[in-house]
């Protein structure tokens, strides 16, 4: 037995040997490699027993004996298929399978935070990921769906588009098919794929975007395009989140080095080169910095985004605490699983084979550099268990790294070990991230494992009880609501947490509930303005009309912009018969925001009730020019043609 299959059977064990052991201790902080918890302990040995029976050379050799003569004669007809052709139906084959064991909750990420802003009515982009945003919010409203449908639709076929880039990068850094099937066993079995899986969040489709930049890259320095697709690229991954930003050094990299020898730029190309990386560099950071400056509403400094103690004293981890260490690996086990491992055989195998003046070796180590770096300095604000989708993709530089030195190594030294390293990455992968896909794809077990990943870091985990409270609230579950309400105000007393703790006693007509938790919130900010106008909806409901004035002229005054705190104080005194006050209000409205269309038609019928029929006649006509197509419309004319005639 050779060295190489030596080295990868170990290794394997070794990993396949932590996901068991892992498995019984679902509370530890093993997070990324603990999914086979959630498991029957059966299943956990079945499906271990046998990725570790293919790390056995003769039962891996006939394995792959039994797999090839299963699949010869369609791979066979297959070599009959247009390329490109065939790499569609493979793609969209993939999609079905993204689709059918798609997500079933939406906790992990700002999942509920984006979606419902979009439901909504949302416009604002975030100054993080303009494009990303913009782009689901225009799909929403041109197809009329739901944007938690939209977003699941959007990332299906992101992961469509990565299945086939993956298989041009396989055609790109391969000769023949042994080699491909390393290459697509290790990326078609990346935990970070998640993100194809009906995943609700901003970073799909830029994970998208930085495998088309490596595509691109290793194009140009094999001479296989121009430098402009590289940058075109690279712009349009800074445009959907600027994160896309660390690709920079690899981009003047290639800007700075041609492709081969034979095929070296002339003297004027390589100058227009210098010139469209100079220009896309000014050009980007030059746009990250105004989005920063003129759109971040918090105004952070860069330090902000930075861990203890680069960044500021609030940072979650400090650098080298072995907590912020521990959940970086099992970041990369759970996002990359035999990505370490690959780069570890290439370097102990084939090191003296290196070549580091080899451009593509250049381009992938500067990648990896930058891409692992962000991922040690960055501060992820709610941890790396529930941030794990903000450093999904550090780990594609290096896994590309070691699959190049690999391939380069083993070619070289014609090693014939390539087809039993191919099955035991795979058999690794596959106990990694099929219980990862499994646990997101079951909405019981997503909601246990988010429960214990808000148990492990109490401090940081109100964010997260907020999220499971929106999910109880969905589910009409309205007990486990409140009790999530409470943990996360257990923590930070956040008067917006106690808000929404009012919000559902006050759903279930428990006001004397409410009025308790909106007083409690306003001892702790009597500024809130949600607050005030909470008390003054229970108010309304309780008959407690002089009391529900004076919280919606408190709501009002914290915050004069919000045209319903004027509406339904208005309303409230339409309805209790004091018109002239509430022409007050709605007059006051107005002038705060002319485009809410229901000032005109409420103070059209103040004046009416008043008898002033001239002034209501003129609102009314005004409501109706602004909202033609309004429900309350016939009514409304009906109104306007029983008005005295001058």
């Amino acid at each position: 037995m050779n060295r190489t299959i030596k080295l990868t059977g170990a290794g394997c064990f070794i990993l396949i040997l932590i996901h068991l052991a892992a498995s019984y201790f679902p509370k530890e902080r093993l997070w990324g490699v603990n999914l086979l918890y959630y498991f029957p302990s059966v299943w956990r040995w079945i499906l271990c027993l046998f990725g570790l029976a293919l790390l056995i050379p003769l039962i891996n050799k006939a394995f792959l004996g039994w797999w090839e003569s299963f699949f010869h004669p369609i791979i066979r007809q297959l070599d009959r298929v247009n390329r490109y052709f065939k790499y569609i139906l493979f793609s969209l084959g993939g999609g079905v399978l993204f689709w059918v064991f798609k997500v079933k909750t939406f906790l992990l990420g700002d999942s509920f935070l984006r979606a419902r802003e979009i439901n909504l009515g949302g416009h604002y982009s975030y100054f993080t990921e303009p494009v990303d945003f913009l782009l689901h919010v225009k799909i929403s409203k041109l197809l009329s769906w739901d944007a938690f449908q939209t977003y699941a639709v959007v990332s299906v076929l992101s992961g469509v588009a990565f299945l086939f880039l993956s298989l041009l990068l396989s055609d790109l850094l391969c000769k023949e098919h042994k080699e491909k099937g390393l290459v697509l066993s290790v990326l078609v079995a990346l935990g970070a794929n998640q993100l194809f899986f009906g995943y609700v969040e901003s970073y799909t489709l830029v994970y998208v975007c930085m495998i088309f930049f490596i595509l691109s890259g290793i194009s140009y320095l094999k001479n296989q395009c121009r430098i402009f697709l590289p940058i075109l690229v690279f712009f349009l991954a800074s445009s959907i989140h600027l994160l896309a930003l660390i690709l920079l050094p690899s981009l003047l990299y290639l800007i700075y080095k041609s492709g081969s020898k034979e095929a070296a730029p002339k003297k004027k190309e390589r100058k227009m080169q210098w010139i469209l990386g100079i220009t896309a560099v000014v050009l980007i950071v030059g746009a990250g910095l105004f989005l920063l400056q003129h759109y971040n509403p918090e105004r952070k400094g860069p330090s902000y985004y930075l861990i203890s103690p680069l960044g500021n004293d609030q940072s979650y981890y400090s650098i080298f605490s072995f907590s912020h260490l521990l959940d970086l690996i099992n970041h990369q086990l759970l996002a990359v699983p035999v990505g370490i491992l690959i780069l570890f055989l290439s370097m102990v195998c084939f090191r003296r084979k290196f070549d580091f003046k080899d451009n593509i070796t250049g381009f992938l180590l500067i990648l990896s550099i930058c891409t692992l770096g962000y991922a040690f300095f960055m501060d992820p604000k709610l941890g790396y268990p529930r941030d794990w989708d903000l450093f999904a993709f550090t780990g594609l530089g290096y896994t590309f790294l070691g699959i190049y030195l690999f391939l380069k190594g083993s070619r070289e030294t014609k090693s014939k070990d390539l087809r039993y390293v191919t099955l035991a990455l795979l058999a690794v992968s596959l106990i990694s991230t099929f219980p990862w896909i499994y646990v997101n794809a079951s909405e019981k077990k997503s909601v246990e494992r988010f429960g214990y990943l808000l148990d492990q870091d109490k401090k940081r985990s109100p964010s997260g009880r907020e999220n499971l409270a929106i999910y109880y609230n969905q589910k009409g579950e309205w007990n486990k609501e409140i009790e999530q309400w409470e943990k996360a105000i257990a923590v930070t007393n956040s008067p917006r947490y106690i808000d929404n703790l009012a919000t559902v006693y006050f759903n279930n007509q428990k006001f004397d509930l409410a009025i308790a938790e909106l007083k409690r919130s306003l001892a702790v900010d009597s500024t809130f303005d949600f607050t005030h106008f909470g008390l003054a909806e229970v108010y309304v409901q309780t008959g407690r009309y002089e009391e529900a004035i004076r919280e919606y002229r408190q709501a009002i005054k914290a915050r004069p912009s919000l045209s319903q705190y004027y509406d339904n104080l208005g309303v409230l005194l339409t309805n209790l018969k004091r018109y002239p006050e509430a022409i007050q209000v709605f007059d006051e409205g107005i002038k705060s925001n002319p485009g809410y269309v229901a000032f005109y038609r409420n103070l059209g019928y103040s004046y009416y009730n008043l008898g002033e029929y001239s002034s209501a006649e003129k609102y009314l006509k005004l409501y109706l020019e602004r909202s033609p197509q309004a429900e309350d419309a016939t009514e409304v004319r009906q109104v306007l043609m029983s008005l005295p005639q001058k």
